[in-house]
């Protein structure tokens, strides 16, 4: 597998003859189908569970909830882990599946679950928050015993910085996210001499193959400029003759989906559609049935384009898949994955953070497709895991990151521990890999920019000495300094990284490195709340849930028919998240809101995502209706009654102590009339 190859897995299979076995491994996800050929042990037509029978790979496990639990239910826990959903049994596979088992003809790789001493696998995903949380404590406690936590990064890369899941953010879990494969097995489509790789849509099968005729010939629909459409407005077919031809489209899937265009195309009697994806790589899309439809990469369309000229030219499609390397592949993606072969190598159970840290010293630091420079460590981490490296590497280094904070609290020099765990003394020289820097707030804007903007904002490094000789089993300390970047405005925050890295001279022996991250500016005046938008803001929600601006400033409320309702969106996390109920007359603080929604309205609050499920700005409503938390330590509400109230929306600032209200974005959204 071409994954293999990118993360030096094949270099350990066949060098060093590892495979995982013997190594446990528990995965906390929806459950598995432990009866899957993939789990089979040899000469089995298909896998088993321990409490069944004898050589099961799947050796213990627990359904913690039930097959019909939601979160409206009481979880109703029994001894059987069976997947109701699939994405347990694919993580499963991922880590303890052995396709090469399956005898029963083509199957999916998808296979395991159990409770495990070793290592924890976690694709849970409860959105951005702080590392106080419970999922993040509760991993910390678990590590601290012992354990290797492997959580997701999350699936947000699209909203912009800030947005990692909080599975893994405690100080001493992994945090893993995702890179794209650098090849894929694809069907193709030639033309005027070049093959091009396409992803069929779902509607069309997915994995089945596109046979059109010669006769169905391409149309790319072009406006006068020359400009590829993308579709979306019939009146662009106007005096065009598209029937049983194949139309090529610009792939921009924010104006509409494949399913507009491609009903719109079927309408016209077409053959096919191809949509040229922007800006690289294949898009998925789910297509209208019966219509030949996929996409290309955009490389694949403006080579397509460019050909189009002898209208001879023809299509032709493939019956068989093909390897091809993947446009945009080798540079991160959003999804995640972690391996064990390490323990099965040491023989031994090390801890939670010392896994991590070889893994991070020693992965491959990457680029972005096309790139020149290297990713931000804020989207790669410490690059793409490396289990050849890991294994062969004959340093360690510590810490494992570095937070320089921001210009106000700039930790300008920073202490490393380099190890030699070798069996001879190495020469080991420092250096400084700069990365791309990250800004979201290029034009003044409030919320940040789904898409960052990449700048050439570099800090300076220097070291106490840019050599060191270090016997084997021995550590040295090495002091590193860092000077902010001189482009960049303090004013637009910009997010600057790189890499400290420890090079030694022997040939197969890797280097090392620790990834470091800054922020240009005063963290304390990153805006927290949406103001572009017009947020906060007070509305009513009426009876029926439906919302309505407040009809007139002496406008009344009863709690029960119209309540007063705080609409906020964060654009940046907040250490306490708080919405104050005051006395309107005193200014007396009674509680925080509360909504049996949303609970309590204080304490750690990660940011809103850009656009909700529908593709409406996302924002947090709360409907009050009288009750609140009235301290931090308050075991029960309280029901407020008739009066006057003052509804006041504070976010603590970052990097700040928590003094109300100096430490404070305020808004007060003001006096709200209640007759209860």
């Amino acid at each position: 597998m071409n994954i293999h190859h990118m993360t030096g897995v094949d270099a350990v299979h066949k060098k060093l003859k590892l495979t995982g076995k013997g190594v446990k491994v528990g995965i906390i996800d929806t459950g598995v189908d432990y009866k899957h050929p993939a789990f089979a042990a040899p000469d089995a037509t298909e896998g088993c569970f321990a409490r069944y029978g004898k050589n099961c790979r799947v050796i213990h496990g627990w359904d913690f909830v039930g097959d019909a639990y939601t979160s409206l239910n009481t979880p109703v826990p029994d001894a059987d882990p069976m997947d109701c959903n699939g994405h347990g049994t694919h993580v499963a596979g991922i880590v303890g599946g052995n396709g090469m088992n399956i005898k029963t003809g083509p199957q999916p790789l998808i296979p395991w679950i159990g409770v495990a001493p070793e290592i924890i696998n976690m694709s849970l995903y409860g959105g951005p928050s702080f590392k106080n949380n419970p999922m993040p404590i509760l991993g910390e406690k678990l590590i601290a015993h012992g354990m290797n936590i492997a959580g997701c990064a999350g699936n947000d890369g699209a909203q912009g910085v800030s947005m990692v899941a909080d599975t893994a953010l405690g100080d001493s879990a992994t945090s893993v996210a995702s890179f794209d494969n650098a090849y894929g097995s694809h069907y193709t489509v030639s033309y005027a001499g070049g093959k091009y790789p396409y992803s069929p849509s779902v509607a069309w099968g997915g994995a089945r193959p596109i046979n059109l005729p010669s006769s169905a010939i391409l149309f790319p629909l072009l406006n006068k400029a020359g400009v590829l459409l993308d579709g979306c407005d019939p009146a662009a077919y106007t005096g065009l003759d598209v029937k049983g031809k194949v139309v090529l489209l610009f792939g921009d899937l924010t104006r509409c989906g494949s399913i507009g265009r491609g009903n719109i195309a079927k309408g016209l009697g077409v053959a096919g559609v191809l949509t040229v994806s922007t800006p690289f790589g294949m898009t998925l899309l789910s297509g209208v049935a019966d219509l030949a439809m996929a996409s290309l990469e955009s490389r694949s369309g403006e080579a397509i384009i460019a050909a189009y000229k002898n209208p001879k030219n023809t299509l032709g499609w493939s019956k068989t898949v093909s390897t091809v390397l993947v446009e945009g592949g080798g540079a991160p993606a959003d999804m995640s994955s972690y391996g064990a072969l390490y323990y099965q190598l040491t023989k031994s159970k090390p801890s939670g953070l010392d896994v991590r840290r070889v893994f991070k010293n020693t992965a491959t630091i990457s680029k972005n497709w096309g790139s020149k420079t290297y990713t931000s460590a804020a989207k790669q981490g410490a690059g793409l895991i490396n289990v050849w490296n890991a294994l062969k590497t004959s340093a360690h280094v510590a810490p494992d990151h570095i937070d320089l904070l921001d210009s106000v609290n700039l930790r300008k020099s920073q202490q490393i521990t380099i190890k030699n765990v070798g069996k001879t003394t190495e020469t080991y020289t420092l250096s400084h890999t700069p990365a791309d820097a990250l800004n979201s707030y290029t034009k003044g804007n409030v919320f940040p920019h789904p898409r960052p903007i990449i700048e050439a904002d570099f800090a300076s490094v220097t070291f106490s000495a840019e050599k060191f000789k270090i016997s084997a089993g021995k550590s040295v300390k090495a002091t590193v300094h860092f000077a902010e970047p001189k482009a960049g405005n303090t004013a637009k925050f910009p997010l600057y990284s790189g890499y400290v890295v420890a090079t030694p001279p022997t040939e197969g022996s890797p280097s090392v490195h620790v990834p470091y991250i800054g922020l240009k500016g005063d963290v304390r005046k990153i805006p927290i709340m949406d103001t572009d938008l017009g947020l906060p803001t007070l509305v009513v929600t009426q009876a029926n849930g439906t919302v309505i601006n407040i009809p007139t400033p002496d406008y009344v409320f009863d709690f029960k028919t119209v309540a007063p309702t705080a609409i906020v969106r964060y654009g940046s996390h907040t250490p306490n998240g708080t919405i104050r109920i005051l006395d309107a007359k005193t200014k007396k603080f009674l509680g925080y809101v509360f909504t049996p929604y949303w609970g309590a309205a204080f304490g750690p609050t990660g940011r809103n995502t850009n656009l909700d499920a529908n593709g409406m700005h996302d924002a947090r409503q709360y409907d009050w209706r009288g009750e609140v938390w009235a301290a931090d330590n308050a075991t029960a509400t309280v029901q407020l009654g008739s009066g006057s109230y003052n509804i006041v929306v504070a976010s603590q600032k970052k990097l700040t102590k928590g003094v109300y209200p100096a430490d404070y974005e305020v808004f007060d959204l003001g006096t709200v009339n209640v007759s209860a």
